[in-house]
Formats: C-alpha cells, structure tokens, sequence
C-alpha cells in the first residue's frame, strides 16, 4: 500500500488510495472495512472488494460510505484490511 492512513472527509462522495504489487507473480488483493473491534463490518466498502494485480502493477482503490449516520463532532477509527494472496505453486495444486 502507500500510505499507512486513508482519511474520508465527510463531504466527499469517496476517498481512494493505491496498492502496488511489487512481486514477480500476479495476486489476488481481498479488501474490507472493520470497525474499530475488527470484526464487526464498517460502514464503508471498497471498491474493487476482490481484483487481479500483475507483477509490478500498481492499482486505486476507492472507499466509498454505505451510510452517511458519522456523528459530525467527532471523529471515528476504522480498519482497512488489505489481503494479497499469491498464487499456488504448481507443486501445491495437486
């Protein structure tokens, strides 16, 4: 990823971030948002939730709010969960 933090202004439709594969092989990226227990889901999604990146491919990702019930005085800590899943070795398919 490039950033530790991605910030969502409460004014804007979405916020998105980057994700680079620097590996010689193709992955699978899993994305999700948490609340601040991880586990419960947040009221956000990301979008793509599942994609394909190629070796040595960069690629955004948006977050996008699924309600618009923040509490305006405050602010809030959610998790963004970035899974990379590399392929199976040949040897391991059977």
């Amino acid at each position: 990823m490039g950033t530790t933090r991605v910030i969502y202004k409460e004014d804007a439709p979405s916020t998105s971030f980057w994700i680079m594969n620097e590996k010689e092989y193709p992955i699978l990226v899993q994305t999700q948002v948490y609340n601040d227990d991880k586990s419960s889901k947040a009221p956000f999604i990301v979008t793509p939730p599942i994609l394909k990146v190629e070796s040595n491919a960069r690629t955004r990702l948006k977050v996008i709010p699924t309600s618009n019930l923040f509490n305006k005085n405050e602010e809030s800590l959610y998790w963004l969960c970035v899974k990379g899943v590399p392929p199976l070795n040949d040897n391991e398919s059977n």
